[in-house]
């Protein structure tokens, strides 16, 4: 909710928060860590989020629209079973 927020705020866009129920195998909290792919391969982050954030912000407006097709916009809905199935 957070980065939404936020992305929403640098972006400067109207768009609205639609919430819904999670699956039930959704993680309740995410937090990445990470320490292994730093023990392990010297990695760690050098750009802070927003900055980041801005990055991409700039690289999608900067893409010629024509072609690319216009988003249509979300509707919330229940899964169905077949959803369901798809991701057993």
């Amino acid at each position: 909710m957070e980065l939404a927020t936020t992305i929403i705020r640098m972006t400067g866009s109207d768009s609205k928060l639609i919430y819904m129920e999670s699956p039930g195998d959704d993680p309740k909290r995410r937090k990445p860590d990470t320490t292994l792919a730093k023990q392990h391969l010297g990695w760690e982050p050098r750009v802070a989020l927003e900055a980041g954030l801005m990055q991409t912000i700039e690289y999608f407006r900067g893409l010629d629209m024509r072609y690319y097709r216009k988003p249509t916009p979300h509707t919330a809905h229940k899964s169905s079973d077949k959803d369901k199935a798809l991701r057993a």
